[in-house]
This record gives structure tokens, sequence and C-alpha cells, in this order.
């Protein structure tokens, strides 16, 4: 049944549409279009038999202002607007009137469910629906908000399908764009962070090893990589060096590496280009690059070169395991690392250069109590100002300036505002040659030097200052001078500089200035020009508006031009003289000079801000007490490298407890005690240990404190100044071993030497006899002194160095065999008495034994054994053939030889050795079984 109202509005649509022939109404595209179609071949037939619910439906298609298709009939009969034109593209005009699954077949597997649940009657609303479609012959994705909705034929059922769509494609995009954009944005964030962090950890470091080895370890775990590499290149561009590395759980590489070895990405570091590999599997399979790194466990690679003048010096290599794609932002991070290690390295050694030229000198230069500087005269600065930079300076010195070691610094950036007079004293007593005294105020540092200028270097323009504080007694002078000019002040009548100015204040009737501005006794049009500074006279001319509008007192302290034209500074106050209506007759005023306090508190803040700045740049601890609560007042950032504590969390609370609490608990009572005699005035320099909270290590600190009094003595601040004094602690140390290890060895030298003087003497028959065996036996000695005096703290010598050492020198022709693994450490203790008694082996081989003719062959042959406790023994057979030996009694006494007794008697009593000794008829069979060093040397990075 149809619904009455529905059949009665459809009638009254019926006729209006009569009445309004042609239709469909209105001069729109697509209105033209269906009126001009061949309807009459599609299943809906021609317009004029078509169901009115099908006019009224196209009706409201074309007028949507937004893209509208209408789909009729069970064919699904393309019907839609001028919007929907434009969707359409290039399947537009051939789409109208066209079945909507053969105009659209690449979504017919997304749409006809959909169009199932439609004709059911549902409405269904979709946001941001994926429906790629076919433009500019091409299917792209594109993203809709649609609205379905059933269209109803006369008598109320579905007919068709009602759809209006607007695209979302830009908008899905933007977002996508901005979500990508602020992915970059986080990478490039964290890579900042890494290199900010990286930058601390480098900056406290002074050794160029400890700095490439931290780097490299910090860019391996933030990469996550499997290896990480400072390569250095020699000289030839060839060989590569293997430095300090980061690997995770790989096998070390070998120590030096063939450039060429890495074929073209070899070529890529020597022309600077970065060398990226993403997956070896995809490199050619002759590739020397893939075969190289294949070798190394590496299946990605990124490199980056540093050259340096042209010349490649330096690789910085990362690898993975396993395939990566590389980022541009790693690419970047890597080349910003490899930078910072070249630089801060390079900067480390020409420190660690500069340290050791100051030190020949610095020990003179302290111990005077005058200041002593030198100075070298700069090329021009580009703003054409002169300058000299600090070669070497003093404590005495460093204290007259209130400074640091300014050592290398220029004269100009630490003290800018120095006036020119200085250069000019400077300039003139290189020129001349002859020593400069003077009497000077520096004022930038508040102090009266007397001075002497000396020219000690002058191809490179060198100066020796050598200064002397006379501050005290200029100041006293200069008390007195002041003293009498403030008696002449006070009997002046007048304190204040009196003026009258006009209501508006165009002209100043009247000035006294008091020798400080130009008086003025006429009428002054220009008093502007005068006396205040073009720059000053908006803010200046605002308060007087104010005060004008207001009739109320004028104040302010501005600057004003002085009568001898220099700028000063006045504290003016003017008040309103009214008239009997209440206008402003003129203005009456005062000022005074406040210059001094201006100046005064401008160098204030100047010092405060070079403290500051001092403070911030110095290694050592600097601090500020105050002298009753003893807390913190400033703590310098070098607190939280040598204390190992944020300084926010040292000031918080009690700062005074939370310091003690870091001293060793033996230390703290002296420390309380140098603190006690800081705080009642006197100069304190102590030494403390802590535990450095970061790492848990002991530093060991030197404090040197000292009181900040008031103009009346009395205690305010205290101060101190904190260095980390550990390493000079190891130094000691380290200097007590060394010279116990030196005694100790010396005495066994000299009980050796005395013990082969006094066999030799025994066994000689004459002076000539004596001095040949002598002096062989003491070379001998001398050879193997020389091989323990080059050794390190850890270091042992091996018995493949020793025995060799003993025929370096015999031209054997093949007759002499030594045979034996390398590398068999030996007990120091053990190195002169062995090395004595193969030197007399092979003597008496070379004299009496198998040596002594050309048929004679001499073999030496050892292994390492172990025994049932795992101790370590050198086996040494010592076998000689080819040659009888000659009757005993022709070359060794009854007794027998040093050789013989050193073998059988002093290595088994002095070393514990298990020895023989056979005398055969071919030739001499000695054996050696000699407990050896358990000793394996660190590993060296």
């Amino acid at each position: 049944m149809t619904d009455p109202a529905w059949s009665v509005w459809l009638l009254e649509m019926a006729c209006s549409m009569r009445a309004t022939e042609p239709w469909p109404l209105g001069d729109g595209e697509m209105t033209g279009m269906i009126r001009q179609h061949d309807w009459a071949a599609t299943p809906l037939g021609p317009i004029p038999g078509w169901p009115l619910s099908l006019r009224l439906m196209v009706d409201l298609t074309l007028s949507s202002p937004v893209a509208t298709i209408l789909l009729w009939g069970p064919e699904l009969i393309q019907i839609y607007n001028d919007p929907w034109r434009v969707i359409m593209g290039h399947k537009h005009p051939a789409a109208l009137g066209q079945p909507t699954l053969e105009c659209f077949p690449e979504i017919t597997a997304t749409m006809a469910p959909l169009y199932q649940r439609m004709w059911a009657g549902e409405g269904i609303v979709m946001e941001n629906m994926l429906l790629p479609i076919r433009r500019n012959a091409q299917v792209r994705d594109a993203w809709w908000n649609v609205h379905y909705m059933p269209a109803r034929d006369d008598q109320g059922g579905v007919a068709g399908i009602f759809c209006t769509v607007v695209e979302t494609t830009q908008a899905i995009a933007a977002a996508r764009e901005r979500a990508s954009a602020v992915a970059a944005l986080k990478i490039d964030e964290r890579r900042r962070e890494f290199i900010l962090a990286l930058n601390d950890m480098l900056r406290p470091l002074d050794d160029p090893e400890d700095i490439k080895k931290t780097a490299i370890m910090a860019l391996g775990q933030h990469l996550g990589v499997s290896r990480a590499h400072y390569i250095e290149v020699s000289d030839d561009t060839e060989t590569l060096r293997l430095g300090p590395s980061y690997t995770d759980n790989l096998p070390p590489l070998p120590a030096e590496l063939r450039l060429t070895a890495f074929g073209a990405s070899g070529e890529q570091y020597r022309r600077g280009e970065v060398m990226v590999m993403n997956d070896r599997a995809a490199e050619p399979p002759d590739s020397r690059a893939a075969a190289a790194f294949g070798a190394i466990g590496a299946e990605a690679s990124l490199g980056t070169p540093l050259l340096k003048e042209g010349r490649l010096v330096a690789i910085v290599s990362v690898c993975q395991s396993h395939a990566r794609e590389w980022t541009g932002s790693e690419i970047a991070l890597l080349r910003d690392v490899a930078e910072r290690i070249w630089t801060m390295s390079q900067r480390a050694e020409a420190v660690s250069a500069l340290r050791e030229s100051e030190t020949r000198y610095r020990t003179l230069f302290d111990l005077l109590n005058e200041g002593v500087m030198i100075l070298e005269k700069l090329p021009l600065r580009s703003d054409g100002l002169r300058d000299y930079r600090y070669v070497a300076m003093n404590e005495a010195s460093q204290r007259m300036f209130g400074t640091g070691d300014l050592t290398g610094q220029s004269l100009r950036d630490n003290f800018p505002a120095q006036d020119e007079g200085w250069y000019d004293l400077y300039d003139q007593a290189l020129e001349t040659g002859e020593v400069a005294r003077f009497e000077r105020e520096a004022i930038l540092q508040g102090v009266v030097l007397q001075m002497y200028l000396a020219r000690i270097d002058p191809p490179k323009g060198r100066l020796m200052v050598v200064m002397r504080d006379v501050t005290d007694a200029t100041r006293a002078e200069e008390a007195l001078r002041m003293s009498e000019e403030r008696f002449r002040a006070l009997a002046t009548a007048g304190a204040n500089m009196i003026y009258r100015m006009s209501p508006g204040w165009e002209v100043m009737y009247q000035l006294q200035g008091l020798d400080f501005l130009a008086d003025t006794s006429a009428p002054s049009f220009d008093w502007w020009d005068v006396y205040i500074l073009p720059e000053d006279r908006p803010t200046i001319a605002a308060a007087i508006g104010r005060a004008i509008r207001d009739k109320t007192l004028f104040e302010m302290e501005h600057r004003v031009r002085l009568v001898d034209g220099e700028i000063g500074w006045v504290r003016s106050r003017a008040i309103p003289i009214l008239d009997e209506q209440g206008d402003i007759r003129e203005w009456f005023g005062a000022g005074s000079d406040v210059t001094d306090r201006h100046l005064a508190e401008e160098r204030l803040r100047t010092a405060e801000q070079r403290l500051r700045q001092f403070g911030e740049a110095s290694p050592d601890v600097l601090w500020i007490r105050d002298a009753v609560t003893l807390a913190w007042t400033y703590l310098s950032p070098a607190f939280e490298t040598i204390y190992g504590m944020p300084r926010e969390r040292a000031l918080a609370g009690d700062s005074f407890a939370n310091w003690l609490d870091l001293i060793l608990p033996e230390d703290r009572d002296g420390a309380l005690t140098m603190i006690r005699r800081v705080t009642a005035g006197e100069r304190t320099s102590f030494e403390y240990r802590i535990t450095r909270q970061s790492d848990g290590r002991v530093r060991w600190l030197r404090d040197t404190d000292f009181p900040i009094t008031d103009e009346f003595g009395r205690v305010i601040s205290i101060g101190g100044i904190g260095h980390d004094i550990t390493a000079e602690k190891e130094t000691a140390a380290q200097m007590n071993v060394l010279v116990a290890e030196l005694q100790h060895r010396t005495k066994n030298l000299m009980g050796v030497v005395r013990s082969i003087t006094e066999r030799t003497l025994r066994t000689s028959t004459d002076l000539a006899g004596f001095e040949e065996r002598f002096m062989d036996r003491l070379a001998a000695l001398a050879r193997v002194q020389a091989m323990l005096s080059r050794l390190h703290e850890w270091e042992r010598i091996d018995f493949d160095d020793l025995i060799r050492s003993e025929f370096a020198a015999f031209d054997g022709e093949g007759r002499v065999v030594l045979d034996g693994p390398p590398g068999i450490l030996l007990r120091s203790s053990t190195v002169q008495t062995l090395g004595l008694a193969l030197h007399e082996l092979a003597t008496n081989a070379m004299k009496y034994g198998a040596l002594r003719t050309p048929e004679g062959k001499l073999a030496v042959r050892w292994r390492l054994e172990r025994d049932a406790e795992d101790v370590r023994w050198l086996h040494v057979d010592w076998r000689e053939s080819g040659a009888p030996i000659p009757p005993m009694a022709a070359f060794l006494p009854a007794s027998g030889g040093l050789g013989r007794k050193l073998i059988e008697q002093a290595l088994p009593y002095q070393l514990g050795a298990r020895t023989t000794f056979d005398l055969l008829p071919e030739g001499l069979h000695c054996t050696v079984l000699l407990p050896v060093s358990d000793h394996v040397p660190p590993l060296q990075s």
C-alpha cells in the first residue's frame, strides 16, 4: 500500500514538472547533457517514460552543492551532477547513463557488499574510505567521506542508490606528511641530543686516544651496530691501522689492513666520499669490497673519510652483521662525529705540546713574587686594532689581574675595553729595544702597576713584562687627595647644579653647572643639542612630557655631555612652579653628578660577569660560601666533573652537609678545621679525599681557600679553588715503585759484576787474558742489562730474543741451528744468570767446541712444558757435533770453567733449574730445565 501523503506529494510535483517543461530545469552542464542524452539506449528508456520518483531524485542530484550521483534501477545506471563530473575525470561523458560497475570495475569488490545492504533499505555513512579510482589512465588511491541513501520509487520501494561524496585525499596526504615531518624531527632531535652528550663526554678529556675511544664507544652504542672503528691512514694512504674500536661480541680485526682490499670503496674514501653499503648480498659477486667486508663479518657498512689538506688521514666506520638501510640522519651523524673526533684530538695534542713547553720554565716563573708575563705581538685584526698574545704568565701576575692562566689567549679578547695607551707602550718598547719603566693604573683590573718592559725576541715580536703591584701606596695617595677635595667641596656654598626651564622645556633660562656642565646665563634654545645625547632624547622627552601633563615632579638619571666634551651621568630633579590659575610658569631643578657611581656599577657588573665567565671555563672547582651559614652561593660547572654530582643536587638543602658527606670520614675533621680557619680570616690550603658519586671512585683534591671581607674587614664570604690532584698522587706512587725497582736491579747487577770479576781473576793467568775474558763477559752482561732496561712495567724478555742476541754477531754459515717457539717469557730475576751461562757456552763452543772448525755444528732447541702442578718450564737442549773435543786440560781449569759452573751450580742454586752437562766424544751435550714467567701482558687497545 502506498502512503496517501506520499502520493499527494508526488502528484503535486508531477503537476509542477509538467508545467515547467523542458526537464530537467536549470542551465548547468550536466543538466543540458541529461536533456540531450540518448536514454532510449539505456535500461531507463526515454525521459518521458521515467517515473516521477526518478525525476525527483534527478532534480535532487543536480541541485546538490557537493559531488552527488544517482544509481538507478537494477543495473545502477549513473546520473550525476557537475561536481561529480570532476571526480569522473577522463571517464566523463561516457559514464553518464553507464552501469556503475562497468564504469568503476576497480572498486567492484569493495562496493558490491555495500550495494546489497542499501538494496535492503539501509543508509550508510563512511569516513575517509579508501576507494582507488582511475585517473589519467592510472589507478590511484583516493579517500572519501561517503553518504549512501536508498532512493525509493513511486510505491516507496528501493529503486536505486543516492550517493554524496567529499574527497579527503589531500587532507589524508597532508596528515601523513605532518606525521612524516614529526618523525624526521624526532630523529634530528635524537641526533642533536647525542652530539650534545658526546661533547660533554669529550670536553674533560685531554688525551687524544681517550677522546677517540670514548667517541667510538658512544657512537657504536648509540647506533646499535656490530662494529665501530676509528681507522688511521698512514702517509702512503694505503696502510690502514686500526685505532679505538667498539664491537658487540665479535672477534677483533687485524691491527693493519690494506685500503686496496676494499676496491671501489677504498677509492671513494680517497675522493672524500661517504661509503654506504646497505646489503652486501646486493653487491656484484666479484666485488672486492663485498669480499673484504664479508671477511670481517659485515653485511652492511657505513664509513666517512677525514681529508685534511687533500690527504686521507682517517676513516670512521660502522658495520652491521646483517643488512641495514642507513638513513640520511645516520650518515650526517657519522660525519659530525668524525669531525668532532679529529678537531678535539688535534686540540688535545696541541694542549699537550703547549703543556710540555711551559713545564721548562714554569717553576722559575712561579717562584717570583713579581708578576712576569711574556707577550707576543699579533698581526692587525680585521677591525684594524692591535693585539698581543699571552705566551706565558706566572701565578703572581694572575693574582694581580684576578684571572687564571691566560697563556695562548689574546689580550684584546680578554680585556676588550683596555685603552690604547697600553698598546702604545708595548709597541714603543718593541721598536726601540730600550727597557721601559713606568707606573700606570690598570683600570679594568683595578690595580696600579709599576712595570718594566724589555724586548726579548725581536723576530717574534716578544716582550717580557715585569710588574709590581703598588696599588696600596697609590691608593693611599689618592685617598689623601680625595679627602682634600671633599673638604674643599664642603666649603663650597652650593653642592648641586641649579637650572630653570620654560613651562614646556623649550628654553633653558639658566644653568649653574659647577664646572661639570657648561654654564649658561642667557636663555638657550639649543640646550638639547648642547647637553643631551641624540640616542637618549626620546626617553628623556617622554619623561618630561609626563611631568608636564601631570604637573608633577620630574626625576630621572640620564647621560649628559660634560663641559669637557666627555659623557657623564646626572641625577636631575625638577618641580613645576605654578601661577595663580594653576598653570606652569616655569620649572626649577637641581642636578647632582652621579657619573662615578654609574661607572663603579658598570665596573662591578663587568667584574662579576668576568668572574662568572672565568668560573664557567675553569677546569677547577670555584666556589663561594656564606661565612655564617657556610651554604654555597656560587659553584662552578667543574664541580660536576670532579665530584660526579649535578650542581643542582649539591646546592639543594644543606649544601655544606652535602659537601661533607662526599669527603672520606677520616678526612672530614681536617676539612672542618680548615674551614673554621678561613672563616676566622686565614688563607689555607689543604688536601682531602672524596668519593665521586658518578662512579664511586676516590679522588684527591687540594683546596686553596681564602676569606672575602667587606670594607670594614669583616669576613662576609669565603671562597675557594678545588683542584683535582689524583693524577699527581698516582704519579708520585708510581715513582716510588720505579725507584725501588731501580735500587733492586742495581743491587743485583753489582752482585753479578762482582761474581764475574772474582771468577775471571781466579781462572786467569795473566792480565791480557783477564782483560779479554772479563770484557767479553761484561759485554754479554751489558747486552742483557740493555734488554732489561728497555722493558715497561708489565713486559718480560722472551728466551727467543735472549738466545738470538747472543749469536747475532756470529757468522755460522748454517752451522748454528736455533729452533723453538717464540714468546716464552723469562722471569726478570733469571735473565742475567741465564744470559751469562749461554754466553759462556757459546764462547767455549767457538774456542774449544764444535764451532772452532768448519765441520762442526751446533743445535740449540727449546720448548715449553708444564708439570703436574701446571707450572711452566723452559726446556733447552744444547748439542754440539762434528768436532771432537780436545783434552779438557787444554781449555778448562781442573775445577771446571765458568760456563760449567753456571750450568751445574748457579742455575740450580739461584734459579731452581734442573741441568745436565755431558762432554761426549762427538761434542758437548747440555740441557737446562728452567721455570719461566706466568705473566701475561695486559690487552692493548
